[in-house]
């Protein structure tokens, strides 16, 4: 039977099959992990031991499902083989057990030394730290009789020793959380200092074990050294090539480029929380997905093959994410994209799913305390929702409007949809401009990003050529800075909403219903509109025009025998008919 021709774009339009055999082992990482990093030391034990045994159990009888004999031909195959579900609960309960050990390990490691006892004791003592997380500015207290307080800073350290009384300093390997003053912002990762501070205990969920309350400025020991001193060089570069540039454009560009907001106003951090784009102060797996398609093209255009395309861009990675620092948010992005480009090197199509389940695993097994991150949360969920609603909503939306356009809004609304209801656990009210004002900050994020990070990898060989790239690059970031301000001064910024678990879901409900009920109206709207051709207007999209009548082409096939059968005996009768008329008298 001969097939008609394909219909353009229908090969690229066509979504690829879901493949979703790892998304069970990432929802059993996670919540194993939210559970295990709250639970005492004994619970998590059993609980481990528990999954592996458990784990080594249902291997051994999805192997031997495996080696029984197939059913008859009569016997109706099932929907899913129990070897293949006894594997995957298996690789299930194995995954809990490596979040365990893990739970364990890190925890083992960090109530070792003096720093528990002093969080017991809850005394002061003078510790040497080591920094390990980028300066953030902490949100201002409450104060009712309306004074200001001094700016408080937060950095994520390591104690590495505590000194006793008598002079001696006991090593230590403990994380912690040091909040102090405006001198604290200026240390970078790596640098060993010494400071005086009184030790409270945390949350059982936290990462870190103290919260350490320091005293006066820090005493720097030791400056960064190897690689950290190189990255901490290539950003002190890059925020004096942007020192020129105007306040917002300057104090935002670090931050779009490698997440560093410590010149970011108290002001413009807010307007960039009231219209949902915060996400662009944070290294994310948008700014993987430029960095590396940057480098793919230049090493396209050097002739380079695919396999050797793929090993610079893994190279290319792992730079950025040590310029990028070992945040969360950058471990998070940089493993994503290192799977992404496994699954490119393995050319298999539909394989950003797995990617994500893959890395996702990985994560909360090396580090179980992403579970509890709304970091990690967004992180995940918006990857999500452009996998699976981004590219079925841009097609749909092609249809009203261009499909350049349709792309860009695609984008933010799936991100939004998806990661509205956890973002309402940390703020009160909806963004009502988050999705316009990510549809018009979109055209410059890519721009400045890669202008921005040639001028990081430029200042310390030619700082006039880094000062113009950051200008041009500035451009971009003082748009999204004047976006921000002004939608942050909108009267519908945004939208009054219940906050809290119940407000969450009850935004999650209608969500689901928005998106659910749009295709029947979509249908509704175009029935009603092909009911009245005559009073449609001129601009209404051809997706909404009415069927117009069959054509011949469209006629059966029945009838075209008929009329080639009535124009033959026609044509067979037209000679007699002519010779009689010619007989006639």
């Amino acid at each position: 039977m001969r097939r008609g021709p394909a219909t353009p774009g229908a090969a690229t339009d066509a979504p690829a099959p879901l493949d979703l055999r790892l998304a069970p082992v990432l929802v059993a990482a996670w919540c194993g992990a939210a559970v295990l990093v709250a639970a005492a030391v004994p619970a998590a034990t059993a609980a481990a031991g528990t999954a592996a045994v458990a784990a080594a159990v249902l291997l051994i009888a999805a192997r031997g499902s495996r080696r029984s004999p197939r059913p008859p031909p009569c016997v109706p195959p099932s929907p899913a083989p129990r070897g293949a579900v006894l594997g995957t609960v298996a690789a299930c309960a194995a995954v809990v057990a490596l979040v365990g050990a893990s739970v364990l390990t890190t925890g083992a490691v960090a109530r070792a030394g003096p720093v528990p006892a002093l969080v017991e004791d809850g005394g002061a003592a003078r510790l040497t730290l080591v920094v390990t997380g980028q300066p953030r500015r902490a949100p201002p207290p409450d104060t009712s009789w309306g004074a200001s307080a001094p700016p408080r800073w937060v950095v994520r350290a390591r104690v590495v020793g505590v000194e006793r009384s008598g002079g001696d300093v006991v090593p230590a390997r403990t994380p912690v959380v040091v909040v102090g003053s405006a001198a604290w912002s200026a240390l970078e990762r790596g640098a060993r200092v010494s400071a005086l501070g009184r030790t409270e205990p945390t949350e059982r969920a936290d990462p870190a074990r103290a919260l350490v309350l320091t005293r006066g400025p820090p005493r720097v020991l030791a400056e960064p050294r190897g690689w950290s001193a190189a990255v901490a060089h290539l950003r002190g570069g890059l925020r004096t090539a942007t020192a020129p540039l105007g306040q917002d454009a300057g104090a935002l560009l670090p931050g779009l480029v490698v997440g560093d907001t410590s010149a970011l106003t108290p002001s413009l951090e807010e307007a960039m929380r009231a219209t949902g784009l915060t996400h662009l102060t944070a290294v994310s797996g948008a700014n993987v997905a430029l960095v590396l398609a940057a480098v793919t093209a230049l090493a396209a255009l050097a002739g380079l093959g695919r396999r050797v395309r793929v090993l610079v861009a893994g190279l290319a990675l792992l730079a950025f994410a040590g310029l990028a620092g070992p945040d969360p948010s950058v471990l998070r992005a940089a493993l994503t994209g290192a799977v992404g480009l496994v699954g490119v090197l393995a050319a298999r199509r539909g394989a950003g799913l797995p990617a994500l389940a893959a890395a996702g695993t990985v994560l909360l097994v090396a580090d179980p305390w992403l579970s509890r991150s709304f970091g990690f949360a967004l992180s995940m969920l918006a990857t999500a929702a452009l996998l699976l609603l981004a590219r079925p909503w841009a097609i749909a939306l092609a249809a009203w409007m261009p499909r350049p356009l349709a792309v860009a809004l695609a984008v933010p609304l799936a991100a939004q949809a998806v990661c509205g209801p956890v973002i309402l656990l940390l703020d009160d009210g909806v963004p009502a401009l988050a999705v316009l004002a990510n549809l018009l900050a979109a055209p410059v994020v890519g721009p400045s990003t890669v202008l921005g990070l040639a001028a990081t990898l430029t200042a310390p060989v030619w700082p006039p050529g880094a000062v113009g790239l950051a200008w041009a690059a500035g451009l971009g970031t003082g748009w999204i800075a004047l976006l921000a301000r002004a939608g942050a001064g909108a009267p519908v910024a945004t939208l009054p909403w219940p906050g809290g678990l119940r407000g969450a879901v009850a935004l999650a409900a209608a969500t689901v219903l928005l998106v659910s009920g749009a295709p029947l109206a979509v249908q509704a709207v175009r029935g009603a509109l092909s009911a009245r051709p005559g009073r449609l207007s001129p601009w209404r999209p051809a997706v909404l025009a009415p069927t117009p009548a069959p054509g011949p082409a469209a006629r059966p096939a029945r009838a075209r025998r008929r009329g080639s059968t009535r124009r033959r005996h026609r044509s067979s009768s037209s000679p007699a008919r002519r010779a009689s008329s010619r007989s006639a008298p």
